[in-house]
């Protein structure tokens, strides 16, 4: 994945820390997924599936704050 569509439908390349989430995702999911085929314990498989989600949660959020610092490079901070 080297291209993504924001939500103005425009294609854009990954940023390097948006390229780190989604490999950190992908390892993760891969994990949960081996941890799910070895033994089923559904209490640990929530606690994967939950920690799973707040990562793409977290990259999501990621994604719209810097969506909106390129829609906005000249506004500071107090202004």
């Amino acid at each position: 994945m080297k291209r993504v569509t924001d939500e103005n439908g425009n294609e854009r390349q990954l940023t390097i820390v948006e390229r780190q989430f989604w490999a950190r995702i992908a390892a993760f999911t891969a994990q949960t997924v081996n941890s799910v085929a070895k033994g089923i314990d559904e209490r640990q498989i929530d606690l994967d599936l939950n920690k799973l989600e707040a990562m793409l949660n977290k990259t999501a959020a990621t994604g719209k704050a810097e969506a909106a610092d390129r829609e906005s490079p000249g506004k500071s901070e107090g202004a």
